[in-house]
């Protein structure tokens, strides 16, 4: 949606109203599915059966929430950070009230839940009203585009998703309980970081869809993100011995040496990301899509060789070496010449 709509900013009506269509019949078609699951994870506990068919319920409205949220990114990303705030904002001012005088059930913590996604829907509907993303007409040449465009995404977001859980999956086989700890505390910890990243990435992949072809401004982009991540772990890392032994206990003082074996990850993943937002505002989420996978297959046999010998070294380097991996065919893709990337366009 957001590609589309940035790419073809005199048609964005028709691609929200086309998508938007598109999402009410997934998400009905969905919906029986989830409640058949949902009867099938309660393991016969009528308590767990509601909660689970209450989350349900928030499919519909998500799929169609989307449409209008991300057509906001292409448009008006001030009101689109609004709107991804809005849901996780409410969820917390209620909950945690509820939670501290009177404890919360699981069904109400469901409850709970699809309220603030409806909640997000209506605040992402009266911002497409105020910029006029509204009233268009369903085309169905567009929704092939779309779809093509949204399966490759979703391409890479599944090794990415893998990627991130992998290393302690492995961990959790061979090492002990308390080294998955120390080795989940480092992980969160130099993730702070990443942030920066995804919010740079979230800016440019619009602004790239409009230009078209890139110009040097947005690639020098990576560089500066790159460099903002290490000036920010590179201090996170020094008081790392007196912070984390301060906020988890004296145990968890093995999770700083990981640290430095997995700062070249998060350099890198840092780039990947706005790589992969650069990329995929150029129209090219397969190609983000082959850099995942091919950074997943380094780091299942570089785990397989390094975390029964090295333990939770071993998966730190894997992870690092498998970033690293995924940033060099990242920006070859970028930057190659033929993917036009050395032409001059509009500074942003």
């Amino acid at each position: 949606m957001t590609y589309h709509v940035a790419r073809n900013p005199e048609r964005a009506r028709d691609y929200v109203a086309t998508s938007v269509r598109t999402m009410i019949v997934s998400g009905l078609l969905c919906l029986p599915l989830a409640f058949v699951f949902a009867k099938y994870l309660s393991d016969g506990r009528d308590a767990r059966e509601s909660a689970f068919q209450i989350l349900a319920l928030v499919l519909p409205v998500a799929f169609v929430a989307a449409s209008f949220t991300f057509a906001l990114q292409a448009t008006r990303i001030d009101l689109w950070n609004w709107v991804r705030f809005s849901q996780p904002f409410v969820w917390f001012m209620v909950l945690v009230p509820l939670a501290y005088f009177g404890g919360v059930s699981l069904t109400h913590l469901m409850w709970i839940y699809l309220s603030s996604v409806v909640l997000q829907f209506g605040i992402a509907l009266w911002f497409c009203k105020k910029t006029s993303l509204l009233r268009g007409r369903y085309e169905g040449k567009f929704l092939r585009p779309m779809l093509v465009y949204g399966l490759s995404h979703l391409a890479s977001t599944l090794p990415a998703g893998l990627i991130r859980q992998l290393d302690v999956l492995f961990l959790a086989v061979f090492v002990s309980a308390s080294q998955v700890g120390h080795y989940a505390v480092a992980v969160a910890y130099a993730s702070l970081s990443f942030p920066l990243a995804a919010a740079v990435g979230s800016v440019l992949f619009p602004r790239q869809a409009r230009l078209g072809s890139p110009n040097r401004t947005l690639r020098r982009s990576v560089f500066l993100v790159s460099l903002a991540t290490m000036l920010c772990m590179v201090p996170m890392i020094l008081v790392a011995p007196f912070l984390l032994p301060l906020v988890f206990g004296d145990d968890f003082s093995a999770s700083v040496s990981i640290l430095w074996f997995l700062f070249p990850s998060l350099l890198a993943l840092s780039a990947n990301q706005v790589c992969g937002d650069l990329l995929r505002g150029m129209g090219k989420p397969q190609s983000v899509a082959w850099a995942t996978w091919i950074s997943l297959v380094v780091l299942v046999v570089l785990l397989f060789f390094l975390v029964p010998s090295s333990g939770i070294r071993g998966a730190a380097i894997s992870t690092s070496i498998a970033q690293v991996v995924a940033c060099g065919t990242l920006m070859f893709l970028l930057f190659r010449k033929n993917s036009g990337v050395l032409e001059e366009g509009a500074n942003l």
